[in-house]
């Protein structure tokens, strides 16, 4: 049964396995020199940072390699395949000198100097261990910011509650860790490629197993990242991963459907019919708000974490206005590529 594992700061000895950060970009100009600015300051003995250039037209290769200049080693390469964040991180995975790869995204910083250490003791300490998974801070301080992060927050549970049934299935592309030789493998699995999607996800589902899989989340393994410029933004964005969700085994995508249909149609009943039958859920409710309201403290995924107040009203929105909208906008499509 995959276990959950709370990272711990420690101090960086010299034996530790090298490391390849692995960051695919497409026209990031804009975002990349804040990323390697922090990533220069991270404590590790022995890493390197790729970063794929995936046919941008913007001056993406210029900046970095100005950015670049204080990274202890740099690479800067071209997409070798076809476009696409795929294609782009496979020409970073083989181009890799070292055994672990760690992925990120130009939208993100590290939220501690001690971020790849931390993301890849599970590697270190376990040799059966091959994939670790982190998750990522939402900037902002407004009402969005809070949905959004719990949305994410939501997700990772999901997640990990799966992979305690021993299904993993859950990756953020901006955050997760395997060995180098394990991501290899993916070359030879044609499903993987069939969708320029997935990544993260289709990667853990062809990868992953019980025993290779961890989640290692707390304050150490964040990153932070900018949220959805706008609500539609946003909308589109959980568009595209619900979208990426219904390629999922036809099993875990009922298991995930009754999960939320639960969370939602709970509310609806209650606000439909009220009756009192209904003290059940709200008592459920309750005591799954206080659950998750320590977990996300210890996950380290709100610096100043809600009142519970504040919290059960986040969840109450979200589950029952939020995540429906979400499905309704399913069938529209959206022509701008929004990876």
């Amino acid at each position: 049964m995959a276990q959950h594992i709370i990272a711990n700061m420690e101090s960086v000895t010299s034996d530790q396995l090298g490391v390849s950060v692995v960051v695919a970009a497409r026209n990031e100009a804009s975002r990349l020199p804040r990323l390697l600015h922090s990533l220069a300051c991270q404590h590790y003995p022995k890493w390197e940072v790729i970063v794929v250039d995936d046919y941008s037209t913007d001056a993406t290769i210029a900046t970095a390699r100005r950015a670049g200049k204080n990274l202890p080693a740099f690479q800067i390469i071209r997409n070798a395949y076809a476009p696409g964040k795929k294609g782009a991180l496979r020409t970073g995975v083989e181009h890799a000198t070292h055994p672990v790869i760690l992925f990120t995204d130009a939208d993100c910083q590290p939220c501690s100097v001690y971020w790849i250490d931390a993301m890849t003791q599970p590697l270190r300490r376990n040799a059966t261990v091959e994939i670790v998974v982190g998750g990522s801070y939402i900037l902002g301080n407004g009402l969005r910011a809070c949905f959004q992060q719990y949305d994410h927050f939501w997700e990772i549970q999901q997640g990990i509650w799966f992979s305690q049934l021993g299904r993993p299935y859950l990756a953020t592309g901006r955050n997760w860790a395997c060995r180098k030789n394990t991501w290899l493998r993916l070359r030879h699995i044609p499903k993987f490629w069939h969708t320029p999607w997935g990544d993260d996800d289709q990667a853990i589902l062809a990868l992953a197993t019980p025993n290779n899989y961890r989640w290692n989340l707390s304050t150490q393994t964040m990153v932070a990242t900018t949220p959805p410029s706008s609500l539609t933004h946003w909308l589109y964005q959980r568009q595209r991963h619900l979208r990426g969700g219904a390629r999922y085994p036809w099993k875990l995508w009922i298991g995930l459907a009754l999960i939320n249909l639960i969370f939602t149609g709970g509310w609806w009943s209650f606000l439909m019919t009220p009756h009192w039958g209904h003290l059940i859920f709200l008592i459920a409710w309750t005591g799954m708000a206080f659950r998750t309201r320590r977990k996300a403290y210890e996950y380290g995924f709100f610096r100043s974490l809600p009142v519970l107040a504040k919290w059960l009203a986040i969840q109450i929105l979200y589950h029952a206005l939020l995540f429906p909208v979400f499905y309704l906008a399913l069938p529209f499509q959206r022509r701008q590529r929004l990876w």
